[in-house]
């Protein structure tokens, strides 16, 4: 009998303790709503990447610029998140502006005074995880995890390489 309540006891606190294994799902207390203010140090907007066409002709070439204009990240006290990057794509040859916003939804672990944003993908996507703590009355996402799906040879199992993004992003309310 005493042998069968000590098991009872070592199963409650083993329980007890896993629960409370460092990680909060709700209530988030980086709830709130944000804006993008700058993005690695530099105010918006910011240019992301260039395309430059060179024609193998000789004549004339261009370059398209993608710039990151704005976002925003929602964080819910329920554990999820909500971001959306905007982003236009400015080219030299004349042609129209493309203006396109990134919408995406995830979920919001706490561990410790850091929330891990993790944004799920859907088939062979790109799926990644971003990593947030307060910056004074706002938040700073400080790294990002990347995973790509790689394609291999038929017939092989399919892999996927983890790439990092250290930029910083400042969001405030």
């Amino acid at each position: 009998m005493a042998l069968s309540r000590w098991v009872r006891h070592v199963v409650v606190i083993m329980v007890v303790a896993g629960a409370c294994g460092g990680e909060l799902t709700a209530p988030i207390p980086l709830a709130g709503s944000y804006k993008l203010s700058l993005f690695n140090g530099s105010a918006l907007p910011v240019t992301l990447s260039r395309l430059v066409s060179i024609p193998a002709n000789g004549g004339a070439g261009f370059s398209c610029d993608n710039r990151l204009v704005g976002a925003t990240l929602s964080i819910e006290s329920t554990g999820l998140a909500t971001t959306a990057d905007t982003v236009r794509v400015v080219c030299d040859d004349g042609r129209p502006d493309v203006v396109t916003a990134y919408p995406n939804r995830g979920t919001v672990t706490m561990v410790s005074d850091t929330a891990r944003i993790a944004y799920p993908a859907a088939g062979n996507a790109t799926s990644y995880r971003t990593f947030t703590r307060r910056n004074g009355t706002g938040v700073l996402i400080f790294r990002t995890e990347i995973d790509q799906p790689v394609v291999g040879s038929t017939g092989s199992p399919p892999s996927t390489t983890l790439a990092f993004d250290l930029r910083q992003r400042v969001y405030v309310p």
